[in-house]
This record gives C-alpha cells, sequence and structure tokens, in this order.
C-alpha cells in the first residue's frame, strides 16, 4: 500500500494537536472517528478535488466516492453492464461522469475512467486490505459492492474499450462485465493526508483535508 495504516495512538495524538484557533479537536475521536486499512476518498462539493485520508469520518459519510489503492481511486459500487455495442462502455462512462461532476464541461476535464486488467489484479492481491475496508463501509451504512474477480473492463491503447473476463490466467472477451469507474489521483486538484516517514500524523495537511470537505468540529 501507498499510505501507512493509522492506528488509534495516532488518533488520540492527531486529537491533542489539532486546533481550529479557537481550541483542540479533542472531541472528534468520540464523535466515531476510525481508522481505515485502505484511504477513503471523500468528493469535495462543488469541484473537480477529491480527498485522501486513511479515516472515516461519520459526518462525512455522504462525500465518500471510494477508496484509494496506489494512487487508484476505486468506486465503492459496480454495475452489472452488458456491451451492446463496441465503445458502449466509454459512452456510459461519459454520461455518468456528467451527472456524477454536474455538467459535460467538469466531465471533460476529469472523466471516469475504466480500469486495466493489471489494476484488477493488483486489487486482489491486495484485497486482505481492500476487503475489509469495503465491509466496513456498508456496515456503516454505505452502498458497496465488493471486489469481484470474474469481470472487469479491459483497456487495450490500440483498440476500443472492451470487456473482458479473466479466469486464472486466461484473458477471454465477453459482452459483460462489472462496471467500477477509477480515478488516478491528480496533485493538482486532490488533498491527501498522510503520515509522515516517522508514522507521525501530518496536523497541517489534515487540517487542510477538513477544511475542504467545509468540516467543522461540533463542541460537546
Amino acid at each position: 500500500m501507498s499510505s501507512r495504516e493509522v492506528t488509534e495512538d495516532m488518533l488520540s495524538e492527531i486529537s491533542q494537536k489539532i486546533g481550529d484557533g479557537s481550541g483542540s479537536y479533542t472531541n472528534l475521536i468520540g464523535k466515531g472517528w476510525k481508522p481505515t486499512l485502505c484511504p477513503l476518498v471523500y468528493r469535495q462539493p462543488k469541484t473537480l478535488s477529491m480527498v485522501v485520508m486513511p479515516l472515516f469520518i461519520p459526518e462525512l459519510k455522504h462525500l465518500i466516492w471510494g477508496v484509494e489503492v496506489e494512487g487508484i481511486y476505486l468506486s465503492l459500487n459496480a454495475t452489472s453492464v452488458r456491451e451492446y455495442y463496441p465503445g458502449f462502455l466509454v459512452a456510459r462512462a461519459c454520461g455518468d461522469c456528467s451527472v456524477f461532476w454536474g455538467n459535460y464541461e467538469m466531465a471533460k476535464k476529469r472523466p471516469f475512467e475504466l480500469p486495466e486488467p493489471e489494476e484488477f489484479h493488483r486489487w486482489h492481491q491486495l484485497s486482505d486490505v481492500i476487503s475489509p475496508t469495503l465491509e466496513f463501509l456498508k456496515e456503516e451504512g454505505l452502498t458497496v459492492q465488493p471486489l469481484q474477480a470474474r469481470y472487469y473492463v479491459k483497456t487495450l491503447p490500440d483498440k476500443l474499450q472492451q470487456a473482458a473476463s479473466r479466469r486464472k490466467t486466461e484473458t477471454q472477451s465477453t459482452t459483460k462485465c462489472n462496471l467500477r469507474y477509477v480515478l488516478h489521483a491528480d496533485p493538482m486538484y486532490d488533498v491527501t493526508y498522510r503520515a509522515d516517514d516517522l508514522g507521525s500524523p501530518d496536523v497541517k495537511i489534515l487540517r487542510e483535508c477538513l477544511k475542504s470537505l467545509g468540516y467543522v468540529p461540533q463542541s460537546r
């Protein structure tokens, strides 16, 4: 994984260190903050930006779009899709992206992408951290589909996007797939919270993440 796991001890340290100008965030932990094995991808409202944190914040769960795996944002939900004609999956992704961002012009700047077989292969290698995170989010009331090994979307540079099925080491064309969109991390848009090289919380970046999401801690 590209980030360190956040522990309960680190959350306690965060609660003691972060201030908002009038006090500290000492009450946040008591309001249900939980560390996650996989960083969560929150959508920053009315922008093309995402905020990435290995933290579940109950008040912001409606903004969670996916999980982050080695710089790739994987959407929480997969939809069973049949490819009616070559390029249909791309057309569908463009339409869904326009709805998500609000209009076509915004969608052109940051379109949904169709994952490559190698990416899905890596996600299944890391299923011991991804699957528990998805299951945790489901238990918290979010709509989440588990990773599926059978179908994925194949991307070849010299061909149209095409549905494909992987069984063991073979790749076979198919007209049906579990379509799960991805976005790639973009430092121009996104704010990402990480622990530093020593494993200590980066208080400044965490404060920036919370501010980007419009989060104001509520005192007890």
